[in-house]
């Protein structure tokens, strides 16, 4: 269930099935509700992104997926609360999509069981 007016004056608010992939598209094409709802979320992915670099202090941070695909529309915010959240020593550990976008996942997951296999 949707919250009440949280799709207000977006195209969004017609979309019956709203997936992330969906909020994505909306917001490639520019929808400003769509666009809002991405930074939103991007910035959640900086702040565990965050958390996780505090901890193991990465060269490099690489985003995979769906949302590797919006390039800096989801970056840009992911990196901005990246950068707010992750120790002062780390915030210029860089955050990237993956080359492999969407299926860097299973591809990696398809690696690490061929090497499992082999040995």
């Amino acid at each position: 269930m949707r919250e009440a007016g949280l799709l207000d004056g977006s195209a969004l608010a017609d979309v019956a099935d709203l997936t992330g992939l969906v909020v994505g598209e909306y917001a490639s094409a520019g929808d400003a509700r769509a666009r809002a709802i991405a930074a939103e979320a991007a910035g959640f992915l900086g702040w565990g992104l965050a958390l996780a670099a505090n901890l193991v202090d990465p060269a490099v941070m690489v985003v995979g997926g769906g949302v590797s695909a919006l390039g800096d529309l989801y970056l840009g915010p992911a990196r901005e609360s990246y950068a707010r959240f992750a120790m002062e020593w780390i915030t210029d550990v860089p955050l990237v999509g993956a080359a492999l976008g969407y299926d860097a996942g299973v591809l990696g997951a398809a690696a690490v069981a061929m090497v499992a296999l082999s040995s």
